[in-house]
């Protein structure tokens, strides 16, 4: 898939604007992203300022041998050192606050700027964080100058040297689970594919009547549910969200408040429907996902109506906004992404019912 960059290099050339030029010494100068988007508005072609928006950057690093240093890079519609505004001070803000802000002064030595596209690109160096257990972050990181603020969403990932062993393992004790597909689970009570619901009664019998000490899964990541080629596990559109054909709808709480989703649910064509899901062989992702994806946007309406309108606002709306608020970029891209999948792949993607 191409980049917004890439696309609207295509679009420039296609139009036969240049976006830039060499100067006698050999230096690259570009236009304001701003100017050239008003010159294809010009010619018809309407983009969005918001698409060319800074993806959040993914930090990986080890818990045991941390780096010495870390380099942000963020967009700037002004050249930060150019107008004398080296000095400052960086900000890193966890969005669920498990670990404090921090604060890092800013010198001219820290900060370079490069142009290399149609944006400024300031990069700033300061020590790497000590102390950061082992887990998943994310921070919204400020850089502040005398003239000019900057800000960018970023995703850490402090990881260990080796994979997670269970204390008795990394003992060497030798231990037995039992591995399974939780879309092949079976019961009267899901809709054709196993659910969280059957997911928890495996597991109560596999420690009570089995004894064992683990049950593997398959990653349950977000995926296309079509077939014949997009229903992998291991070939998802996200590997940061879940698939909700998992989910057990009817215990769900905005379900069981919502009457015209409890109403649906309850037509004879859809029990038969999941009648004939439980009993096929092999899982129908399509028609599954059809089914709870129509009964998941009703109890969303309930929960909408329940906790978002005006004084309604309680916490559960606080905690879903908060929610929305610490993932971020992240989330709204995968959200565009669906909206894409249904403008565009209608009749190839059932997903793109999901924007």
């Amino acid at each position: 898939m191409k980049s917004s960059f890439t696309l609207l290099d295509d679009l420039l050339e296609m139009f036969g604007v240049e976006p830039g030029y060499n100067d006698i010494e050999g230096q690259s100068h570009y236009a304001e992203l701003a100017d050239l988007l008003r010159v294809l508005k010009q010619k018809g072609v309407y983009l969005r300022e918001d698409l060319f928006r800074e993806a959040p950057d993914t930090l990986v690093a080890s818990g045991q041998h941390p780096p010495e240093e870390l380099s942000v890079a963020m967009r700037s519609a002004q050249n930060v050192l150019e107008e004398g505004a080296q000095n400052g001070h960086m900000i890193f803000e966890e969005y669920f606050g498990v670990v404090d802000p921090l604060h890092y002064p800013i010198d001219n030595a820290q900060v370079s700027t490069s142009r290399p596209r149609f944006v400024n690109e300031v990069t700033v160096r300061v020590p790497y964080p000590k102390g950061l257990r082992e887990g998943r972050y994310r921070f919204r990181v400020t850089a502040e100058f005398s003239q000019a603020r900057l800000s960018k969403d970023m995703h850490w990932l402090i990881c260990p040297d080796v994979c997670y062993l269970p204390s008795d393992m990394a003992n060497g004790a030798r231990l037995a689970g039992v591995a399974l597909a939780m879309y092949g689970i079976r019961s009267d009570k899901n809709w054709g594919i196993g659910d969280f619901s059957d997911l928890a009664r495996v597991i109560d019998w596999a420690a009570d009547d089995l004894g064992v000490d683990f049950v593997g899964l398959q990653p349950l990541h977000a995926i296309f549910n079509k077939s014949p080629f997009n229903t992998s596990p291991y070939l998802p559109s996200s590997r940061l969200y879940a698939n909700y054909v998992y989910l057990d709808v009817p215990a769900i709480e905005d379900f069981n408040q919502s009457e015209k989703a409890r109403l649906y649910a309850s037509l004879p064509a859809n029990r038969s429907l999941v009648t004939e899901l439980r009993s096929r062989e092999h899982v129908d992702y399509e028609k599954v996902a059809a089914l709870k994806l129509v009964v998941l946007r009703e109890t969303f309406r309930t929960f909408l109506e329940n906790n978002a309108r005006g004084h309604r606002c309680n916490e559960r709306w606080e905690q879903f906004e908060a929610f929305r608020r610490s993932e971020g970029e992240y989330l709204r891209r995968f959200a565009l992404f669906l909206c894409a999948a249904g403008a565009f792949l209608r009749t190839v993607a059932p997903h793109g019912e999901l924007a």
